[in-house]
């Protein structure tokens, strides 16, 4: 799987979630959080590592490549985004403030 952070990947407007892309099933990849910034929105929200992102502001990130991901996570500095996440027993929405 492609490893790399969306903090390194946005020039700017990150909500602090570092993500690589993964599987539980080997035929549907979605990005997973591997690590979140510390005093980040994502960090305030309760967002932990190994959680699945299966949405970013309503779109599905069901086999979407690395840089779309990135591309939809990251944004205008202040601005929000909102993001879907699942485990295996739940799902939930989050809205991030990009910094």
């Amino acid at each position: 799987p492609s490893i790399a952070t969306t903090r390194w990947g946005c020039r700017r407007g990150t909500p602090g979630l570092d993500i690589r892309i993964g599987t539980v099933d080997g035929n549907s990849f979605f990005p997973i959080v591997s690590a979140v910034a510390a005093e980040s929105s994502a960090h305030r929200a309760g967002v932990q590592p190994n959680i699945f992102v299966v949405a970013v502001d309503g779109a599905s990130t069901e086999n979407a490549t690395y840089a779309d991901v990135v591309t939809r996570l990251c944004g205008t500095p202040n601005s929000n985004v909102v993001v879907d996440l699942a485990t295996t027993e739940s799902a939930w929405r989050v809205t991030l403030l990009r910094r």
